[in-house]
């Protein structure tokens, strides 16, 4: 291109930058209702090795469903795990299908129902996982010396823990079905000064046979949740805490109780699009149990986009390039919200 013509190119594009970063934040999922409330960060819930053994509830966020609207959301969220320590040898992918429909009581209250399944299998993604890492130069872990469709699950006794072994005819095909009720309140709609805030109760208990667990009671939830706007920024914050019904699953002993924590900032390319990054920790699973005495780390990064009024899609990808104890190896998501 000659020297002439470049002053005109980064003026168009200082100009496109510009009319995205001031377009107004109020887009097709939203409503005059709450300006704190953007899209909202992805409904995921953990996916971390430690967690996968049972389903963990998904942290909150406030919400703007109007009285006697109807929200229908489904998604699936597919990851991959590997550890290779002298303690823990883990080999599996999931897959974790949701089914929820919500509606508004009023402006304020709102009850939720829907379905979790989780799915344990082989190694879909080995292929494609060793590719990314020889790209970049990374170790594989050991991941090359391994069958790449296997299901494994090797983890070593510990001083008061017994040993968890189960191999790939045990694991493939696995599957958890639950049912959720959450009755959730905004107990505050926000301003320009003021952030929203809102709490949820939830309550899960198995709807298939319980072969992962030696009971199969009702877990119940608390959370409190935050959201504030900032120009072309929806930041939120979430603070869950769950009882379990169970504090055993194959013989090993459990926390009975789990905190759980996410931020997240979604930011407002255009009424139609945002991009979303938020970090979920989670308490560690179980007492003197290696790795899965740590806390989780789950970082994921994503977009939403409304197609038409009211129907808003989610895509997300989660991997652990900053944290790899106890953490899946990658995974994707996708989500569809439809409000009517």
């Amino acid at each position: 291109m000659p020297p002439r013509h470049r002053p005109r190119l980064w003026s168009m594009i200082l100009t496109i930058i510009s009319c995205i970063i001031s377009s107004s934040p109020i887009g097709s999922a939203e409503s005059d209702l709450d300006p704190n409330i953007g899209f909202g960060p992805l409904r995921i819930a953990s996916q971390s090795p430690g967690q996968s053994l049972r389903l963990g509830l998904i942290p909150r966020t406030p919400s703007n469903l109007r009285a006697q609207q109807l929200e229908i959301y489904a998604s699936g969220t597919w990851v991959n795990v590997w550890a290779d320590t002298p303690d823990i040898q883990l080999d599996y992918e999931s897959l974790t299908n949701e089914l929820v429909v919500t509606y508004g009581l009023d402006n304020d209250w709102q009850i939720e129902g829907g379905i979790v399944v989780r799915s344990t299998f082989g190694g879909y993604m080995d292929v494609f996982i060793q590719d990314f890492h020889r790209s970049l130069g990374m170790d594989l872990g050991g991941r090359d010396r391994v069958d790449k469709d296997r299901a494994n699950i090797r983890i070593a006794p510990s001083q008061s823990q017994p040993g968890l072994s189960l191999d790939n005819q045990q694991l493939q095909g696995h599957s958890d079905l639950h049912g959720e009720v959450t009755l959730q309140r905004t107990c505050l709609r926000g301003t320009g000064a003021l952030p929203s805030i809102a709490i949820a109760m939830t309550a899960r208990i198995p709807l298939d046979d319980v072969t992962s667990h030696d009971d199969g009671e009702v877990d119940i939830g608390i959370n409190g949740a935050i959201a504030k706007r900032l120009g072309c920024i929806n930041a939120y914050a979430t603070c869950a805490y769950t009882r379990f019904g169970t504090d055993r699953i194959q013989g090993v002993r459990l926390h009975r109780s789990n905190w759980s924590g996410l931020s997240a900032v979604e930011y407002r390319a255009n009424p139609k699009w945002s991009l979303i990054m938020q970090y979920l920790v989670s308490q560690a699973l179980a007492p003197d149990y290696h790795d899965l005495s740590k806390p989780s780390h789950e970082l994921t990064c994503g977009t939403k986009f409304a197609i038409q009024e009211g129907m808003v899609v989610e895509v997300g990808l989660i991997e652990n390039l900053f944290v790899f104890s106890n953490s899946p190896d990658f995974g994707v998501h996708l989500g569809m919200c439809w409000r009517m």
